[in-house]
């Protein structure tokens, strides 16, 4: 296989790959690695990783032809292109921005200007582990990143709190297209406060209501003296209804509330949902006076059902509230199996 050397960092602009293409890596906290162009056809291309000078195996990632040179340059932090006439995006382009790291759907830039440190977010066709499949081509990167604009514009018209102000920018053609937003850089403070934390909870509690949802893990930092989502990326709206609903174990806010559990427990504290924090005791007791003898097999069932629900509840309602008063359900640890028990049975079909 001949080998075509080829400059780090090719121009999206003016670059076609080559079968024997061959690109060196030096990244922070990586073994050094060489990949080599090994396929081109179809405009499809296939890229093989190895050891620095070493031939290249049998198995590579394909991706686009046209986005072998976004592949190079996004592994470095590298965004090449014509002068944009936006100075932010021109510092990012020109080599003058702080590159911050890579993510799924975008390269993250630090910008200081004199009213502030801003962040500019590049999109990308490589994947987060850029070896997987399902690279992108540029076009369908850039409409991706300007889909998770206007998804974040929803939010924030919706009236979900703690969505940072931000702006879409569509610059280049061909191969070298790039989309870029623009936000206000945000501190990630060591430690979040509980007053912090409860916004971020009210942030994901109001997306919840206008039936969004976040999907990913809760990326947050402090801008302004106030806490604000800095990546997006994955919120969707879903819809308001069982699918938003954080209480409901199969809804896609489930996941949310989860990561916002983590959240506040990396932080020192604990989060409760509004159901959580709702006692129901109340209701399992009321349940005592409901005269079974009444009752159809179907109507049997629907208790039976009610009951198993309040039980769990009260569970876990006794789990995270141990320091509050509830009489012999908090008081004597068998108490609560006990009485589930017996409603159990309570509303059990009679033998005859």
């Amino acid at each position: 296989m001949a080998r075509h050397p080829r400059r780090r960092n090719p121009d999206p602009a003016g670059y076609t790959p080559q079968v024997g293409d061959r690109f060196s890596f030096a990244l922070p906290g990586m073994y050094p690695f060489d990949v080599v162009v090994t396929n081109v056809s179809g405009g499809v291309a296939t890229v093989v990783r190895t050891d620095p000078g070493a031939p290249p195996g049998a198995y590579g990632v394909k991706m686009p032809a046209e986005s072998v040179a976004h592949f190079v340059n996004d592994l470095t932090g590298r965004v090449y292109g014509e002068p944009s006439g936006d100075p932010i995006i021109d510092a990012v382009i020109e080599g003058r921005a702080t590159f911050l790291g890579k993510g799924d759907d975008g390269l993250a830039f630090r910008v200081d200007t004199p009213k502030g440190p801003l962040v500019v977010k590049a999109s990308t066709t490589v994947p987060f582990q850029p070896f997987n499949p399902n690279h992108l081509t540029p076009a369908e990167a850039v409409d991706r990143l300007e889909a998770q604009q206007a998804a974040s514009e929803a939010m924030a018209d919706a009236g979900v709190p703690g969505i940072l102000p931000s702006a879409f920018t569509r610059h280049g053609e061909g191969a070298a297209v790039r989309g870029f937003v623009v936000k206000p850089y945000v501190e990630i403070p060591e430690r979040l406060t509980r007053r912090q934390l409860d916004e971020v909870a009210a942030s994901v509690e109001a997306a919840h209501k206008a039936g969004w949802v976040f999907r990913d893990d809760l990326q947050v930092g402090v801008w302004d003296g106030n806490v604000y989502h800095f990546d997006t990326g994955k919120a969707e709206y879903v819809g308001v209804g069982k699918k938003s609903d954080p209480d409901d174990y199969w809804s896609d806010a489930h996941t949310d509330v989860q990561n916002l559990k983590r959240l506040f427990g990396k932080h020192g504290e604990r989060y409760l949902t509004a159901r959580e924090q709702q006692n129901p005791i109340a209701e399992f007791e009321a349940l005592y006076g409901v005269d079974a003898r009444s009752l159809t097999p179907e109507q049997r069932k629907q208790y039976r059902s009610l009951v198993l629900r309040l039980g769990t509840r009260i569970k876990a309602y006794l789990k995270d509230h141990p320091d509050e008063e509830n009489g012999f359900w908090g008081a004597i640890p068998e108490y609560a199996d006990e009485e589930i028990r017996d409603m159990m049975a309570k509303f059990k079909e009679p033998t005859t």
